[in-house]
């Protein structure tokens, strides 16, 4: 396998840091390249998923406070379910559905490139790209659902009420 392309292995919370890559602006963008460069990675998908790591869940869900607990219910980014849907025009859900395809594509191509000669490599790069998209999916027809029926985005699981 070759050296340098351990960012190409992706996992479920790394996939949704790369969603959120879409909408960084160019300075932001540059200043993850020379932040890539000057901490010895030798790409900005090593950096990208080594960073991932140390997040709790994906940024585009919202950040935890600086002591790292959060006590909401909510995710910090979707405390209102129009900032999900907004009546199937705009919100996080549809920019996610938008981007998971042109991630996939890039991924696909990037892997394609790295691992030309090797079979295996390139397997378990497809397949932790395929489970990985498959698990943003499926979070993503869960909140939805979750939003429909109750109206809200809670992260906390149904009680049932003991009496």
């Amino acid at each position: 396998m070759p050296s340098n392309w351990s960012g190409l292995f992706l996992d479920a919370v790394s996939i949704f840091n790369f969603l959120a890559q879409a909408h960084m602006d160019s300075q932001d963008n540059m200043q993850h390249i020379y932040n890539s460069q000057k901490n010895g990675f030798d790409t900005t998908y090593e950096s990208r998923i080594i960073s991932s790591m140390r997040h709790l869940f994906p940024n585009l869900f919202g950040k935890i406070s600086s002591d790292g607990m959060d006590t909401s219910w909510y995710l910090p980014a979707l405390q209102n379910p129009d900032k999900w849907n907004l009546n199937g025009v705009t919100g996080l859900h549809l920019q996610l559905e938008r981007e998971l395809p042109n991630v996939g594509l890039q991924f696909r191509n990037a892997v394609e490139s790295a691992f030309k000669d090797s079979a295996k490599a390139r397997y378990l790069a497809f397949e932790l790209l395929y489970w990985s998209k498959k698990f943003a999916l499926d979070l993503c027809n869960f909140i939805q659902k979750e939003t429909l029926t109750s109206g809200r985005i809670n992260t906390t699981p149904k009680r049932k009420h003991v009496s």
